[in-house]
C-alpha cells in the first residue's frame, strides 16, 4: 500500500498564515524596528535620558552642600569639646603661690590649693589687689580670646575694709559714754530739770508713815 502524504489546502494555508501573524511583526508606514528591539523614537529618547544621567554634577566637598541639618564642623565641635573640659575641674595638688603654673591650655581645668595668703594679679578673673587666706582653692579657667585666667573657688569674702562686732561694739560704748558725759557738763540749762537715777533714793517707812500723821485728829 502506498504511503500517504500530507498537502496544504486553501484553509490549512490560512491557519498558517494566521500562525504566522501571530509570531511576526508586520511593517508599518513611518514604523520600523532598529537593532536595539526599540524605535527610533524610543531610541532617541533612551538616549537622550542617558546623556542627562551622564551629565548630572555632584558635589565632592561637603562646603559645596547646604548645611540645612546644621552639622558642626572640626572646629565647633573642638570648641564644644574645650568648654565641657574647662567645666571639669581636676586636682592640681597643693602649691605656693609663687609656684603657679603658667597659664595655658594644658593646665584648663586644673584646681590647686594655695598654702600661703596671696595678693590676686591681673592673672585673675577677679583682676588684682584682692587678698584671699592660705588654703584658697584657684581653677584655671578659659578666658575667652585664646586667653585663660586663675578663679577664686573659695567662698572667702575680703572683708578687711569692715569693722569687727567687737570693734562696733567698742565705738558703741564710746559714743555713749561721751554723750553722757557731754550731757552732764552741760551749761546751756536745758538738763536742770532732770535728775539722774543714781540720784534717786528709794523713800523709807517711817517717811511713809509720816506723811499720813495727822489724817485722824
Amino acid at each position: 500500500m502506498a504511503q500517504s502524504k500530507p498537502i496544504i489546502t486553501p484553509e490549512n494555508l490560512q491557519v498558517a498564515l494566521d500562525e504566522l501573524k501571530t509570531r511576526v511583526v508586520r511593517p508599518e508606514a513611518g514604523k520600523g524596528l532598529s537593532t536595539n528591539d526599540l524605535t527610533d523614537e524610543l531610541k532617541a529618547k533612551y538616549d537622550q535620558a542617558a546623556q542627562k544621567v551622564d551629565s548630572i554634577s555632584v558635589p565632592t566637598k561637603v562646603s559645596q552642600l547646604e548645611n540645612d541639618s546644621k552639622y558642626q564642623t572640626e572646629s565647633q565641635v573642638t570648641s564644644a569639646i574645650n568648654a565641657k573640659v574647662s567645666s571639669v575641674y581636676k586636682p592640681g595638688g597643693s602649691i605656693a603661690f609663687a609656684s603657679l603654673p603658667e597659664l595655658s591650655a594644658s593646665v584648663l581645668g586644673m584646681v590647686y590649693n594655695v598654702t600661703d595668703a596671696f595678693t590676686t594679679t591681673t592673672d585673675f578673673v577677679d583682676g588684682s589687689g584682692k587678698k584671699y587666706p592660705a588654703g584658697t582653692n584657684v581653677v584655671v579657667v578659659d578666658a575667652g580670646s585664646g586667653s585663660y585666667k586663675f578663679d577664686v573657688l573659695a567662698g572667702f569674702v575680703d572683708l578687711s575694709g569692715y569693722a569687727t562686732t567687737s570693734a562696733m561694739n567698742s565705738a558703741i560704748a564710746t559714743a555713749k559714754s561721751e554723750a553722757i558725759s557731754s550731757a552732764n557738763s552741760s551749761t546751756d540749762g536745758k538738763l536742770a530739770d532732770y535728775v539722774k537715777s543714781a540720784d534717786l533714793v528709794p523713800v523709807t517707812t517711817e517717811e511713809i508713815q509720816a506723811m499720813f500723821d495727822g489724817w485722824d485728829a
